[in-house]
């Protein structure tokens, strides 16, 4: 995993607008979404759409490898730590309504980032922002001590407990990766 050139005036802006956005991003993202989206339609025909669009990058390798290895060193860099963990990811259905805080669609603590993915570029975002209209795609990354919550504004929020998981566990590394910064 490499270091990005992330310019000044790029952590500046994270840090005081709370988002910064990469376009065109250097990996082509319609790549990524043609993955989310046959992951996504395999799932249609059994769960609702909500549902059907959480935790995308457990079963698709080429997701999973796109966010730990193309967007969590911006995230790591953005956020200045030594190590992340992927929480989330989320397809957003079509005609859903959008939270007017981001943070709200996830049942987990210690939210660090909610990246958003549209067809042209990455927008990544603190947790309180609310999401880029554009956004299809939404991956979370968090801080190592993330725990699962109950949160009712998260429709996938019972997702967790077919994993082994209860409201209160430290997220584990087998199902929510730790990722490390490289310097």
């Amino acid at each position: 995993m490499g270091r990005f050139d992330i310019s000044t005036l790029q952590q500046a802006e994270f840090k005081e607008r709370g988002s910064v956005t990469f376009s065109p991003f250097p990996t082509p993202t319609e790549t990524l979404l043609k993955e989310v989206e046959e992951e996504y339609a395999k799932r249609l025909d059994t769960i609702a759409p909500f549902q059907a669009g959480r935790d995308l990058w457990k079963k698709t390798p080429r997701i999973r490898s796109w966010l730990i290895q193309q967007v969590a060193p911006l995230v790591l860099e953005l956020c200045s730590k030594p190590k992340i963990r992927l929480i989330a990811d989320q397809r957003i259905p079509s005609k859903s309504p959008l939270p007017s805080q981001l943070h709200n669609w996830f049942a987990f603590t210690f939210l660090l980032a909610i990246v958003c993915v549209d067809k042209e570029s990455i927008t990544i975002l603190h947790p309180s922002m609310p999401p880029s209209p554009s956004a299809i795609y939404l991956a979370v990354f968090g801080l190592p001590q993330g725990r699962y919550i109950d949160k009712s504004q998260d429709a996938a929020r019972h997702a967790l407990k077919q994993e082994g998981y209860a409201y209160g566990d430290l997220l584990r590394h087998e199902s929510h990766p730790l990722i490390f910064r490289s310097y």
